[in-house]
């Protein structure tokens, strides 16, 4: 586990948009929380167009901020994985 937080999740999207050329970004089990997540996938909205996997699980986000996520890189042309699991997703 490696607990970032809502903070921390601040500071690495900031730290994400001098960090374009990312293939993988694996932040699992960071408590990212909504807050974090969200700020995150604002930061990948913005570029990342190498990005070809993104590992989000078990940081406590909803359905509606992983709905951002996934809208943050759905049009990213090299990604092929995806994990959003152990979050607190639950059936609409």
């Amino acid at each position: 586990d490696n607990t970032l937080t809502e903070t921390g999740g601040r500071h690495l999207s900031v730290a994400l948009d001098q960090l374009p050329n990312l293939r993988v970004i694996n932040l699992n089990d960071c408590l990212l929380r909504n807050e974090g997540a969200d700020l995150i996938a604002q930061a990948l909205a913005r570029g990342h167009e190498v990005l070809e996997e993104l590992s989000l699980a078990g940081n406590e986000m909803e359905a509606h901020v992983a709905l951002h996520v996934l809208n943050a890189v759905a049009a990213k042309p090299r990604l092929t994985r995806i994990d959003l699991g152990d979050n607190e997703i639950e059936d609409e």
